[in-house]
């Protein structure tokens, strides 16, 4: 069986832990996540190396669905920013060598927007 890959979400979180703490209840409770077999959640709460943000959480998503469970996590962090007063920055980093900055945006398509992450997630891809 191959290897989960591993998602470390941060968090940039100007509000003293609210927003850190809303969106790692939205991870342990959104159906999006949690219903899916392939999604696994870690608590990875505390300051990150560089104290830019808080790192709330790590996923670890099944190398068996990564591709779709991988877009399911994303766009669910996505919807997560639309219900926020504030749009704090999150960054993904996976352990396959991607990183991804959900940040505000013009754009409504979620979907778009969480496809593009999950490509930038699943790291540089060979040519």
């Amino acid at each position: 069986m191959d290897k989960p890959v591993t998602i470390l979400i941060q968090i940039s979180d100007a509000s003293g832990g609210a927003e850190a703490l809303s969106l790692d209840n939205w991870l342990t409770t959104h159906p999006a996540i949690t219903a899916d077999p392939g999604i696994a959640t870690v608590q990875a709460s505390g300051l990150s190396d560089d104290m830019s943000g808080l790192e709330i959480a790590a996923l670890a998503i099944s190398a068996v669905s990564l591709s779709a469970s991988l877009f399911q996590a994303v766009f669910s962090m996505l919807a997560w920013q639309n219900t926020r007063p504030v749009v704090s920055r999150i960054t993904l980093t996976s352990s396959l060598g991607g990183e991804a900055q959900l940040e505000a945006s013009d754009d409504d398509d979620l979907e778009a927007r969480a496809r593009a992450a999950s490509a930038d997630l699943l790291g540089p891809q060979e040519d």
